[in-house]
């Protein structure tokens, strides 16, 4: 679309910005036309090794990500976030809350969204050390005024326990997952 004629043309000193495709510019023609100063300045995300340096091009990344292959990408991945936290309780790409990613161990494990206070991690692990019950392994992410709390136990706990854990004005949810 734009080749050596169409910028014959154009107003002396444009300046050109191409987002659409690589093909829609003829390289060697803007190339030229960038040298005679017809075109001032050309702006283009889809760089090569000869626009790449060359004076007055200016190279971005190109990121595609209205392509139907990125938008397929994008759904493939949310539906593997949101599998990993159901089954796992792991947070990726929150909007609001912490990314917070543990792999598995132990028996059960135990998922705390709460508001981030002090405290918090240590009136959970009172309630399960009252039961005996042994901390496999655990992280606490906070992000701004919220906490995710995920810790894995060597054995199962009882909805006593995660009564009491709900039963904290500063807690908004609990999950256990086997």
């Amino acid at each position: 679309m734009i080749d050596a004629a169409a910028l014959r043309q154009v107003k002396r000193g444009v300046r050109i910005m191409n987002e659409s495709r690589a093909e829609v510019v003829d390289d060697d023609a803007m190339l030229a036309a960038l040298e005679e100063g017809r075109v001032a300045k050309y702006v283009t995300d889809f760089p090569n090794e000869r626009l790449i340096g060359a004076e007055n091009v200016i190279c971005l990344p190109h990121l595609g990500a209205c392509t139907p292959e990125s938008e397929e990408n994008c759904a493939v991945m949310a539906a593997q976030e949101i599998w990993d936290y159901l089954h796992n309780g792991n947070i990726k790409n929150s909007v609001n809350l912490p990314v917070a990613s543990l792999e598995r161990m132990g028996v059960c494990r135990l998922c705390v969204l709460h508001r981030n206070v002090p405290n918090m991690i240590n009136s959970f692990l009172d309630l399960i050390s009252e039961r005996n019950i042994n901390v496999e392994h655990m992280i606490n992410k906070a992000r701004g005024g919220y906490a995710y709390t995920i810790i894995d136990l060597g054995e199962q706990i009882g909805a006593d326990i995660t009564q009491r854990i709900l039963a904290n004005p500063a807690v908004l949810r609990v999950r256990v997952l086997a």
